[in-house]
């Protein structure tokens, strides 16, 4: 039997942390599964009753905040498995969803990343498997076109390709399957990522190894989303075209590189003279400082990497 660690990465969210468990005791049969939960440096007083509560879970302390991809390599590194399941603390587990990941996987051994349905509490369908960063899509950005293009890609491939599976370029790390051997191939994620993007680079530099990634959608996770990120929007949006550029200047030739980053700045730009029509009066000096930073930082082609890199990590 497949051998699965569950990995959750928590930062100060130990009681969602704790739901998560319970759904997946409960969601979860016929699977040879370990939980591990890794800390990235928690500060709240709830991790120590969370290892309180669940002594049958594998705790990784780690002193400081690394980000989101060091934290899971903190796991991909100490632990020996076949598979790899990644979770966000955030979600829930329905239907037994690990299950059928591992069967697919089982059934189709050319994909080395899985990821799966992910829905909102409402019920409401999140687009978790989505395309690499290109020109078109920021060209389309620029006209506030991109969603809609994504979501009509989506209904025609339902419509033409009607399938429970279907290739894709990435999908998000708050659910994601991993083989053994695209930890061995890639190294696991790159921790110059410290939120964002980190899932969209491990899934490219998989698929150079000839691993691609799969959307599965005949398993389904409830996923609330954004529990830690989107406290301050303003910062989500920062680290979300800090990540971008730096996954684009990992990867793409100078020449691509220009003409994204220019399509980027004038979609800045927009923004900046839309702030009136779509923030609220409070916030906008505050977006504009955002918007103004990361012009800058497109300008000089020159994003910002990993700020806690050389932080110490132990296992408790």
């Amino acid at each position: 039997m497949t051998r699965v660690a569950v990995v959750i990465v928590n930062y100060n969210l130990a009681d969602d942390v704790g739901r998560l468990i319970g759904s997946i005791r409960k969601h979860t049969r016929d699977v040879d599964y370990q939980i591990y939960v890794v800390d990235n440096g928690s500060i709240e007083p709830g991790f120590d009753r969370l290892r309180r509560d669940y002594t049958d879970v594998e705790y990784i302390v780690l002193e400081h905040n690394r980000g989101f991809g060091a934290g899971n390599n903190a796991a991909l590194r100490l632990v020996e498995a076949d598979t790899y399941f990644l979770l966000n603390p955030d979600a829930l587990l329905v239907e037994n969803s690990i299950k059928k990941t591992i069967d697919f996987m089982t059934e189709r051994p050319e994909y080395g990343i899985v990821g799966h349905r992910q829905v909102y509490e409402d019920g409401s369908v999140q687009e978790t498997a989505r395309s690499f960063p290109s020109l078109v899509e920021e060209l389309f950005a620029l006209f506030g076109l991109n969603e809609r293009l994504f979501r009509l890609r989506k209904r025609l491939r339902r419509v033409f390709f009607d399938k429970s599976h279907y290739r894709t370029d990435f999908v998000y790390g708050s659910c994601m399957a991993i083989r053994r051997e695209v930890v061995e191939a890639t190294g696991g994620f790159d921790e110059d990522f410290f939120l964002f993007a980190e899932e969209t680079d491990l899934c490219y530099r998989a698929r150079r190894a000839g691993y691609p990634t799969a959307f599965l959608r005949d398993a389904v996770m409830i996923h609330a989303a954004g529990k830690v990120t989107a406290k301050v929007k303003s910062d989500r949006v920062r680290r979300i075209f800090e990540s971008k550029l730096l996954f684009v200047k990992k990867h793409y030739g100078a020449g691509r590189r220009f003409l994204f980053r220019a399509l980027v700045r004038l979609q800045l730009a927009l923004r900046r003279i839309a702030l009136p029509f779509f923030v609220e009066r409070e916030k906008r000096d505050e977006f504009r400082r955002v918007y103004q930073a990361l012009d800058d930082v497109y300008r000089r082609d020159d994003p910002p990497v990993n700020p806690t890199l050389n932080s110490d990590e132990k296992q408790a």
